[in-house]
Parts: structure tokens; C-alpha cells; sequence
């Protein structure tokens, strides 16, 4: 399975947008949705994005684990929300051939600044 940085981001904004701070993320071999959510939050946990609050595995091959978004996976969100800068971000990934997540936050960071520097010189 691929890393989907734009999965990434949507799964991120859609749980700050959730009222509860813990969301339950299911793996499941039989549902593609279910499969591609789980891996995306453990690349997230992986990246500081998500930390787990909890973790069921059974000899089902079904795993359950609850998470809450990290001070730094709310960074990501906060950097990557405005779909403009998203969208140029993923402009320059693609002209460079690719760039980590990590990469990529810091780029939109940079276009964040640079957006705040014309609000500033106004």
C-alpha cells in the first residue's frame, strides 16, 4: 500500500473537525476503507501526528486502536489547512519527484510565512 499524503491530511482535518478527541480507527483484510485508515494512522503515529491511546489485536487479523491527534499532528493540520498552500505544496512534491510528509509541512510552513510576510508588508 502507498502513503497518501493528501489521505493523511483529510483523515487528520476530519478528526480535529470530530467533537470527541479520541477516534477509533479499525483494520479490517476485507474492507478496502478500513484497511487504508488503519495504515495512514499508523504512518501517522509513526510521524508524531497521532499518538494510541489504545490497541486491541486478536487473532482475527481485526485491530482496534483508539487515537488522539498530537500538538504536532495539529501543526500539520494548521500548516497544510489553507488548500491553496496544500495544493502548492503538492505541486512542488511532484516537480522534485517526491518529498517526505515531514518535507512537505515544512515546505507549506514556508509558503504560510511567506503569506504572512505580504500581510505584514501591506
Amino acid at each position: 500500500m502507498k502513503r497518501d499524503p493528501d489521505y493523511l491530511r483529510t483523515m487528520l482535518i476530519d478528526f480535529e473537525a470530530s467533537s470527541d478527541w479520541q477516534h477509533l480507527v479499525e483494520e479490517d483484510k476485507n474492507n478496502v476503507e478500513k484497511r487504508t485508515k488503519y495504515y495512514n494512522a499508523l504512518l501517522a503515529e509513526d510521524l508524531g501526528y497521532l499518538n494510541a491511546i489504545t490497541d486491541h489485536t486478536g487473532p482475527d487479523s481485526i485491530g482496534r486502536r483508539y487515537y488522539r491527534v498530537t500538538s504536532e499532528g495539529y501543526d500539520f493540520i494548521d500548516t497544510t489547512r489553507d488548500k491553496v498552500i496544500w495544493e502548492k505544496t503538492k505541486g512542488v512534491a511532484r516537480d522534485v519527484g517526491g518529498l517526505t510528509i515531514k518535507a512537505m509541512q515544512e515546505l507549506a510552513f514556508r509558503l504560510v510565512q511567506q503569506k504572512l510576510n505580504e500581510y505584514a508588508g501591506s
